[in-house]
C-alpha cells in the first residue's frame, strides 16, 4: 500500500513540473519581458527581476530566448549570458536579466 501511495505521489509531482499550473501568465510574462528588450547595436538586453534561483527559472529563460528568436527572425542569436546574483548570507538569489548577443542573418 506504501508503494501505491509513493507512486501516486510522484506521478502527480511530476504533471505539475511538466504542466505549469498558469501556463497563459507565463506566456504573457514571456512575451512582455521580450516585447520590452533594449537593443544597441548586436546585443540586445532582456529585463528579468526574478527572485529565485537561474536553475529554478531555466525553462523560463529558455522560452524568452526563442520568444526573442521568434520576434526578430532577421537576427541570430550568437550567444547569451543572464545578470545574477549569487546567494550569500546577507542576501538572495536573484535573476537581473539576460544579455542576449546577436548578428543579423545572411541568407545563401
Amino acid at each position: 500500500m506504501k508503494k501505491i501511495g509513493l507512486f501516486i505521489v510522484l506521478l502527480v509531482t511530476f504533471f505539475l513540473v511538466i504542466f505549469p499550473k498558469d501556463s497563459k501568465a507565463q506566456s504573457d510574462f514571456v512575451k512582455q519581458r521580450v516585447a520590452n528588450a533594449t537593443t544597441v547595436g548586436n546585443n540586445t538586453y532582456i529585463k528579468l527581476g526574478l527572485k529565485d534561483n537561474p536553475g529554478n527559472k531555466a525553462l523560463t529563460i529558455l522560452w524568452i530566448i526563442k520568444n526573442f528568436e521568434e520576434c526578430n527572425p532577421k537576427l541570430e542569436v550568437v550567444s547569451w549570458k543572464i545578470e545574477k546574483q549569487q546567494f550569500t548570507r546577507d542576501s538572495f538569489e536573484f535573476i537581473f536579466g539576460i544579455f542576449i548577443q546577436h548578428k543579423p542573418k545572411y541568407k545563401l
